[in-house]
């Protein structure tokens, strides 16, 4: 191996360590964010739920509100 080639090789080792490291980096804050939204999954269901009642509450209370304007006549 020439000297040249040596030179080459150990640039490219020294890259790659780099990205290595960088990916390790990104691999742990991809698996913070993903424990986050596993934390947040539950809450997110709660709310939709929550919604979901209030919009049956809502109509309901339209559906008795029209009957009762249609029984008074008005």
């Amino acid at each position: 191996m020439s000297p040249d080639e040596r030179d080459r090789l150990v640039r490219v080792e020294a890259g790659y360590e780099h990205l290595a490291g960088k990916v390790e980096g990104m691999d742990k804050k991809l698996d913070e964010l993903l424990q986050a939204a596993a934390m947040g999954r539950g809450a997110w269901w709660l709310l939709l739920k929550l919604g979901g009642l209030a919009v049956a509450f809502v109509t309901a209370a339209v559906w008795v509100w029209d009957r009762l304007q249609k029984f008074l006549g008005h």
